[in-house]
């Protein structure tokens, strides 16, 4: 599988987050919502840069995740 499928979804995921961020600063709903969704867009965007970066070295998911957990 090439990393740009999970580039691809991971993107989604961000602009989802960002949609339910703007509804809960227009509703007032700020206070646990807010630096939850705040968190997870940070977690969402630094996968983001792993999975370019992937896409830069040219790997496939099977070498990234390889490079990622079996590596010592």
């Amino acid at each position: 599988m090439h990393p740009f499928i999970m580039l691809l979804i991971e993107f989604m995921f961000i602009m989802l987050f960002i949609v339910i961020l703007i509804d809960v600063r227009a509703k007032k709903n700020i206070s646990l919502a807010y630096n939850t969704i705040l968190v997870f867009l940070f977690i969402m965007i630094i996968k983001l840069f792993m999975w370019l970066w992937a896409m830069k070295n040219n790997m496939n998911l099977c070498d990234f995740t390889t490079m990622l957990y079996c590596k010592k």
